[in-house]
């Protein structure tokens, strides 16, 4: 069984001010995840991965888990607009999930 939410609104912020700054996942019985980010072209921007996720709510924050900050892998910031997620996410028993949407990244 599979449970994990997305921690922000479809709307994310990266300004600095600690509301919204991080579009990350959390959730119980992770035990790997992938992260892709999507231009409006298709274009992956960003990508991480973890085999080892912290599988306790205690220990997921924005430190501990994978997530997005505006910040595209060449190390420049994105423009704001509209992006495509894609996240994919094996359980502790094996089973994976994919889930896909989309978000709003605002300075």
């Amino acid at each position: 069984m599979l449970f994990f939410t997305m921690k922000q609104p479809q709307i994310f912020t990266p300004n600095g001010d600690n509301v919204n700054d991080k579009f990350i996942v959390r959730g119980k019985f992770i035990k790997a995840l992938k992260m892709t980010i999507y231009d409006r072209w298709g274009n992956a921007i960003f990508y991480d991965e973890a085999e080892s996720y912290p599988n306790s709510a205690a220990n997921q924050d924005e430190n501990t888990v994978i997530g997005w900050d505006g910040t595209m892998n060449t190390g420049t910031k994105a423009l704001e607009g509209s992006y495509v997620y894609k996240i994919e996410i094996t359980d502790t028993i094996g089973q994976t999930t994919i889930k896909e949407g989309g978000l709003l990244l605002a300075y």
